[in-house]
């Protein structure tokens, strides 16, 4: 399992141990360069002070002796008078040779690099000498002494970081705590404005979700309320007509009972497939991938599906006008949306009745239209025909009331725009669908 708290520290910890090395790398040619020119100066000024010191002669010449200062500092002095002979070395076993060149030099003697300062005048030469491995010594102290803070605080600071990420994902514990304890019925939006702003995007989208989730079991439990009171009725209507022919006393009786029979179970098959067809509608529910669809080649499917429904009421259904138009969208979604349109038509239109299909096109939207000579729906009841299981007071044709509300689903799927109107020379109904381009 992956923690931010352990990759954030995993992220921190590298950067300031590079952070802590670079500051050392730095600490310490600052310190060896400052080293460096201390230690010249010091050399310089013992150099020039016995030189000052041995040339007077108010001042008797006693040979000067190492102090702590050059024991510590690993100073060699040395002097010479003007012939060149030595008459004082610190280094009183082996002395240094003795090197013309006036001012610093940086020589190799008996294998180790040697830092030299030669003053002279016309009586005496003085040449003062530190090893290079002395100075780097001072240098690694000094060093050390300045990083051991940083060393200190290198962990101190990991510890801090630690601490402060576990406070500033406490936040997202409360939020996890507070989506623990929702279940279906508790859907309320999370509060957002005593989060961070860095989680807030966050909990907005889990109250988008939220609402989604709530919507769709809103929907879903709707849905089956309303389902289990549709199938209720044809059901309980199918067991009363089998009782019925059951009952029945001779072939003509049974003949009519079977065919009440066969009508109840025709509809409550047909709720049935409506019902199954709005459930696939529902939101949340799996959305297919839009692809382009060619308008007239589904409108010809679709009425060559209704064709012997349509001719068996001889009604002339057709394509009335066509224009070639494609649109973006679900083919099997826009076919049960069509003949949804179309089977309201034929079972509104009495015998002997017209349907036409049409399709418009202009610049930013495809016109899909479906008008009849039925018997039409009054202006102050189109709003409400999109209801699910509405049926209009006084309508004997058989249905579920499901029809439009699956047109209206799929029809926001698509994003179209749906309008009822009159139909065929004022009379029937048209239904007219908006599909963008």
């Amino acid at each position: 399992m992956i923690s931010i708290r352990r990759r954030l520290l995993l992220w921190s910890l590298p950067a300031l141990l590079v952070t802590g090395l670079l500051a050392s790398i730095a600490t310490y040619f600052d310190a060896r360069e400052e080293v460096d020119e201390l230690s010249d100066q010091h050399m310089r000024q013992i150099a020039l002070i016995l030189l000052q010191q041995m040339s007077r002669p108010d001042i008797p010449h006693t040979l000067p002796t190492p102090d702590d200062t050059e024991e510590e500092s690993q100073l060699v002095t040395q002097l010479w008078d003007k012939n060149g002979t030595l008459i004082y070395s610190s280094l009183r076993a082996l002395p240094m040779p003795h090197y013309t060149a006036q001012g610093f030099i940086t020589e190799n003697w008996h294998d180790q690099l040697w830092r030299i300062y030669t003053a002279r005048n016309n009586a005496l030469a003085v040449q003062v000498a530190q090893p290079m491995h002395a100075r780097q010594e001072i240098t690694a102290e000094i060093s050390l002494r300045m990083l051991t803070p940083i060393a200190v605080l290198i962990p101190t600071l990991a510890l801090v970081i630690w601490i402060a990420i576990g406070q500033g994902l406490s936040p997202l514990r409360r939020l996890t705590s507070e989506l623990g304890r929702r279940n279906a019925l508790s859907l309320q939006p999370l509060p957002v404005g005593t989060l961070p702003l860095e989680i807030q995007p966050l909990a907005m989208a889990l109250n988008d979700l939220l609402h989604r989730l709530d919507d769709a079991l809103t929907h879903q439990r709707q849905f089956i309320a309303d389902a289990a009171h549709e199938l209720r009725t044809p059901l309980t209507a199918v067991n009363l007509q089998a009782q019925i022919v059951e009952r029945a006393q001779n072939s003509a009786e049974s003949a009519a009972a079977m065919h009440t029979l066969k009508l109840g179970i025709a509809r409550s098959i047909h709720l049935a497939q409506q019902l199954l067809t709005m459930a696939r509608l529902e939101p949340e529910a799996v959305q297919r991938t839009f692809a382009l669809v060619d308008m007239e080649t589904l409108v010809k499917q679709v009425l060559t599906d209704y064709a012997p429904l349509a001719h068996a009421k001889n009604i002339d259904c057709g394509l009335a006008h066509s224009e070639p138009a494609s649109i973006m969208g679900d083919a099997d979604s826009l076919r049960i949306l069509l003949g949804n349109l179309v089977d309201n038509a034929i079972h509104h239109t009495p015998a002997g009745g017209r349907i036409d299909v049409s399709i418009h096109t202009d610049h930013q939207q495809v016109l899909l239209e479906v008008q009849d000579t039925g018997c039409g729906i009054p202006a102050e009841e189109r709003a409400r025909v999109f209801d699910r299981f509405y049926r209009r007071i006084g309508n004997n044709a058989p249905g579920s009331g499901l029809g439009l509300a699956i047109v209206k689903r799929i029809a926001e799927h698509h994003h179209a725009e749906i309008m009822l109107g009159e139909g065929i020379d004022h009379t029937g109904l048209k239904v007219t669908l908006k599909f963008p381009i």
